[in-house]
């Protein structure tokens, strides 16, 4: 079976395949499986993520939380830029906004750590640095 579930990830098949490769190992141990499974996995995690970026969702989902912000509605905003961030993880802005939203619930830890992803991300970023100071 795992002969086949290999097959079946080749082909792009990659639920079944590797939905064959744990039954495989159920059955007859292998460590070779086992870290084949894992890698499958980590691929299949990764694909996901992937498929979920979307920039112009996320630029809704940020501007929604801009209005929240500007309204006072700090936890409110929380999510709203959550789902910006993983909507589009590369845009050092979202973390910069979130961060302002932590600085205003007077929580430096998460705000300091959103701050040290948005200058990894652009370290010529103006208001990351602001926000950091």
């Amino acid at each position: 079976m795992a002969r086949k579930g290999n097959a079946l990830v080749g082909k792009d098949e990659f639920e079944e395949g590797l939905e064959l490769l744990k039954s495989a190992n159920r059955e007859y141990f292998d460590s070779k499986v086992k870290f084949r499974i894992r890698d499958l996995e980590k691929l299949k995690k990764k694909r996901e993520e992937e498929a979920y970026i979307n920039p112009e969702l996320a630029e809704e989902h940020n501007a929604k939380g801009n209005d929240l912000f500007k309204a006072g509605k700090f936890v409110e905003a929380i999510p709203e830029y959550d789902e910006a961030i993983k909507r589009n993880p590369h845009l050092a802005k979202l973390y910069s906004n979130r961060a302002a939203v932590f600085i205003k619930l007077i929580d430096p830890a998460r705000a300091l750590t959103d701050i040290n992803k948005c200058l990894e991300l652009d370290p010529n970023f103006i208001r990351g640095h602001a926000r950091k100071g």
